[in-house]
């Protein structure tokens, strides 16, 4: 059984924040009429497409996603997120195993390798794929490191795909600091939300009639024991209720592992499509990103919108976060969509 990804940030981000000033996540790359020879470097850890789980404290409570911060200390209740993370591994697995041929590696580095021949001021002296992420990497020459994560959401309705790109200056030989990115952004798919998974009286009418078939198959003596007919009736007012949280997630589970996988399947090769579009955009983009905390609020269904529409293709719309601490990330979000990029 394949292991699950716990993480808190995906790769937490990195924001600075003097007074009520952040400091934003994007590094715009300095205007140059100069191509800079680098290596293409794409870290991608991953085996299967992974799911966040929740991490809850002592009080039931959502503390944390993943193993960063609130896994120290005494407040954590170990026993739950064992229980959590065993139920989404039972809940993946179907999912997993019905994308074992879709080749992430190989097409992700594929679309990477065409998006970086684009990009104004690089050439690409060569590619390499990195399977082990380094916690102090270092460069021999300039490279473009890259990294990715793709996943269900904790609710499972979403499939999202983030990708860090950022360029590195060679690294100095004894260097008493770690070198700063000449360059930096994030770039997120969100595929559309799948619905809310609801009972229908088609789905109560089956649960009563199962519940009735196993009474009736009780012996005669057993169906007038008043504990079997309490038990009977618990099961058939039970099942007027709403799903459980759990089988919310197994319904879900069963809608992504269906047909081989195939929704996820076509909002992989979606996501690889927009997040070239991204990448190139803004490559291409010189505004300084401080002077997107100057954008005036819009609200999209009573919903404060941290972004800007940058462009839209088909369905889909392109944005680029315009306040909080990743002001200055792009994203592509579904029409219509209430969800920000952060």
């Amino acid at each position: 059984m394949r292991s699950l990804h716990w993480t808190a940030g995906l790769l937490a981000l990195t924001l600075t924040a003097c007074g009520s000033q952040l400091t934003p996540y994007k590094i715009a790359p300095a205007p140059t009429t100069n191509k800079t020879a680098v290596e293409v470097q794409t870290v991608i850890t991953q085996t299967d497409i992974e799911a966040i789980v929740p991490v809850v404290d002592s009080s039931g409570a959502v503390a944390s996603y993943g193993l960063v911060g609130a896994l120290v200390g005494a407040a954590i209740d170990s026993s739950t997120n064992s229980s959590n993370q065993d139920m989404y591994q039972r809940l993946m697995t179907p999912v997993q195993n019905s994308v074992i041929d879709y080749k992430f590696d190989q097409k992700f580095e594929q679309m990477i390798q065409s998006t970086v021949s684009t990009l104004p001021g690089l050439t690409p002296v060569g590619f390499k794929l990195v399977k082990e992420k380094q916690d102090k990497p270092t460069f021999s020459q300039p490279t473009l490191h890259i990294e990715t994560s793709y996943r269900l959401s904790t609710d499972m309705r979403s499939l999202d795909v983030d990708v860090w790109v950022s360029l590195m200056p060679a690294t100095q030989p004894k260097a008493k600091e770690e070198a700063k990115p000449l360059y930096q952004n994030r770039f997120t798919y969100r595929s559309p939300l799948l619905a809310d998974p609801v009972k229908t009286p088609a789905d109560v009418a089956a649960i009563k009639k199962e519940v009735w078939a196993q009474f009736d198959a009780l012996p005669e003596k057993q169906k007038k024991n008043p504990k079997e007919v309490s038990k009977r009736n618990r099961a058939l007012a039970k099942a007027e209720l709403s799903f459980t949280p759990e089988r919310k997630l197994e319904v879900l589970s069963q809608i992504w592992a269906a047909n081989k996988g195939e929704l996820i399947r076509k909002e992989l090769d979606t996501a690889m499509q927009d997040l070239a579009v991204l990448i190139q955009t803004d490559f291409a983009d010189q505004q300084a990103p401080a002077s997107l905390f100057t954008k005036p609020v819009v609200k999209n269904n009573g919903v404060e919108q941290t972004y800007e529409i940058v462009t839209q293709r088909e369905n889909r719309i392109l944005v680029r976060t315009v306040r909080g601490w990743t002001t200055g990330t792009m994203c592509s979000l579904p029409q219509n969509d209430v969800r920000n990029c952060d």
